[in-house]
């Protein structure tokens, strides 16, 4: 193991008292793929000065974990090697992860610990824990939780699409005077009676019922209110009196977009531009509906054709950008920023944009001054508001976060996206039954929110509502079928609904869109090894150990499916080639133990299984249930180990 080896994490704990809170940590996030220091597991292989090591370490990882553990507060190292990730209480360097004992003895070392790091852990997330089970779902669920709220939890990039057109109202019928209505139309919208301005649209349309500005302009109102399906009804009622409006196209297209039907949105877009062929507004919206099909080198080329133009487009240059950013090109999308800046300072997408790319580079501070900027320049801008909500989240400040949601909610027509970062701030709360509430919200503005409902699901079954968790999986199914990283989460919600033949069907479908992604992977060898199908589990772990021979996951999950099949010796040959790589894993003894006490060698099982335990705390309540020491059930000896 060499001195120079990279990690993702640090775990920060009182060595006396909770190394095994530290090493079941270790072993909960090797299994996820994460990189992990633990001092007293990396210590005997390690050379040369231990406290340089550690300093080093702590600086380049990405995750700081602190063990807010009996009489930890207090101690020195704890303090130090805080003090070293988050100078002067600086939290924008490290993700910080707080598990918390839930004895009342932590509490001692609170004053001294904020006074010498500048950390008030009272403002901070804390996970509480009460064992060793506790902790390791915790951690498990931390992990889980980082990706579930992970679709808005980094704002996406967005290329900024035309405003939707309003048309003046001109009245169409000389027996009728429109002033009135549409006057009192303004101050309703202007008063937030958004229910009593629809009322009054429907009484300007009954009056003058062929007036396609009417019809246009009650489209883009139910458009802003989140109201998409109806929105789409309205512009398709102006359309039928003007087929030859481009701009009433471009506002369908733009809403079609929102409800993912990407296609037709292009087909609206091109029939625009079939109208006005080289309208550059039309065709910014173009190359924002082929980026949002992920069709990126078509939409460059419509704004490369922009620019073409007029090389001083600046919501053209900040689109370029954007493309950039998704393509890993942070350099020049930066650029390409501050030169959409430069060349209209009130481009609120391009300062969004800079904000986002800020973000992803975890520069928060600069990152939020961007993003304020873009709410200055333009409140509504949902996109900011989501992002400085994750801004807030990400360093910890989870009440500024939940105010933030609140506002958003007040000043924006459609509330859906607001209730939905208010319900994913108190997910990571874990206030349960508070984001189920929001979650409901956001999708009773928008039934075919698949982030919301995926996250409903995931609330249902924190509070063990297992059949409502079920079905709303169910119906969130159809909207994600082509998206792996959702379809992931719904299998893992599967996999604890011991809903493992479904699971397994979601996981292969998800393969099919991705086939490189290792934690799907690893799911579909545990749906199958719970259905006990362990030839397949075999045979599927072949595969991905023809591509990657010396993958520790799979060999280990290999060695366990061997066991339950009795091959002892291919079993005990890929854990022996696990320990050869790190002698730390505490799975590979645990396996090995397996292996001893069904061979009935009693000294061999015992001292294998407490090198696992020692390695890997939860090997202890494993072994208690596990049919495979069955035979050592009343063994004091074994007793002892597991007690």
């Amino acid at each position: 193991m060499s001195n120079k080896e990279e990690y993702d994490v640090f775990v920060c704990y009182y060595e006396l008292l909770a190394s095994d809170h530290a090493a079941t940590i270790y072993s909960a996030l090797i299994e996820r793929g994460y990189r992990v220091f633990v001092a007293h597991l990396r210590r005997p292989y390690l050379s040369g000065d231990f406290h340089q090591i550690v300093d080093s370490v702590i600086e380049k990882c990405k995750i700081f974990i602190l063990i807010n553990g009996i009489d930890a507060l207090d101690r020195p190292e704890i303090i130090r090697e805080t003090k070293i990730a988050f100078p002067n209480g600086n939290l924008k360097n490290h993700k910080l992860w707080i598990f918390r004992h839930s004895s009342q003895e932590i509490h001692r070392g609170h004053i001294k610990f904020t006074s010498e790091t500048n950390i008030d852990l009272s403002l901070q997330m804390q996970i509480d824990f009460a064992s060793v089970p506790e902790l390791a779902r915790a951690v498990t669920l931390k992990c889980k939780n980082e990706k579930s709220s992970g679709v808005l939890d980094v704002p996406d990039m967005r290329t900024p699409p035309v405003i939707s057109h309003n048309i003046a109202i001109v009245k169409t019928n000389n027996q009728v005077n429109l002033d009135e209505y549409v006057q009192r139309l303004q101050n309703q919208i202007k008063n937030k009676e958004y229910d009593e301005a629809l009322e009054t649209f429907d009484t300007l349309l009954h009056l003058d019922p062929m007036n396609v500005a009417l019809f246009n302009n009650k489209a883009n109102f139910l458009d802003q209110l989140g109201r998409y399906e109806e929105a789409i009804e309205n512009y398709s009622l102006a359309l039928s009196l003007n087929k030859k409006n481009p701009f009433i196209l471009a506002n369908k297209a733009l809403t079609l977009g929102k409800l993912r039907k990407h296609d037709e949105s292009l087909k609206c877009i091109n029939d625009a531009l079939s109208i006005i062929p080289k309208n550059t507004e039309l065709m910014l919206t173009k190359g924002h509906v082929l980026f949002n099909k992920k069709e990126l080198k078509k939409s460059l080329e419509v704004y490369e054709e922009i620019l073409l133009i007029n090389k001083h487009h600046s919501r053209a240059i900040g689109a370029k950008a954007a493309i950039f950013a998704v393509e890993g090109k942070k350099d020049e999308a930066l650029t390409l920023l501050e030169t959409s800046i430069r060349e209209d300072p009130k481009n609120d997408n391009a300062w969004y944009n800079h904000g986002a790319v800020l973000m992803e580079e975890e520069k928060y501070d600069e990152a939020l001054d961007k993003i304020n900027h873009s709410l200055k320049l333009n409140p509504y801008n949902f996109f900011s508001w989501t992002a400085k909500n994750s801004i807030l989240r990400k360093t910890g400040k989870y009440e500024e976060a939940l105010s933030v949601c609140d506002e958003s909610i007040q000043i924006n027509l459609n509330k859906t996206i607001p209730y939905f970062l208010k319900g994913v701030t108190l997910f990571a709360l874990q206030r349960y039954e508070d984001a189920l509430q929001c979650y409901d919200k956001a999708i009773t503005r928008n039934s075919q929110f698949p982030t919301a409902l995926i996250n409903k699901s995931l609330c249902l079954l924190r509070l063990n509502r297992k059949e409502d968790c079920m079905n709303t999986l169910n119906e969130v199914l159809e909207f994600v079928i082509n998206e792996p990283d959702k379809l992931n989460i719904i299998g893992e919600m599967l996999l604890e609904l011991n809903a493992a033949t479904k699971a397994e069907e979601i996981f292969r479908i998800a393969r099919i869109r991705d086939s490189k992604n290792s934690q799907l992977a690893s799911n579909l060898f545990l749906a199958l090894y719970e259905q006990k199908k362990f030839d397949e589990s075999i045979l599927f772990c072949n595969q991905i150990l023809d591509e990657s021979p010396n993958d520790i996951q799979f060999l280990l999950n290999r060695s366990a499916a061997f066991i339950k099949l009795k091959k002892f010796e291919q079993g005990l040959a890929d854990c022996d080639k696990v320990l050869g790589f790190d002698e730390t894993i505490g799975v590979a003894y645990y396996n090995k133990a397996c292996v001893s006490s069904l061979q009935n060698i009693k000294i061999d099982t015992l001292q294998l299984l407490k090198k696992a335990i020692d390695y890997d705390p939860r090997s202890k309540e494993l072994a208690k249930s596990d049919e495979d020491f069955e035979n050592l059930k009343n063994d004091s000896e074994f007793r002892k180990l597991v007690d």
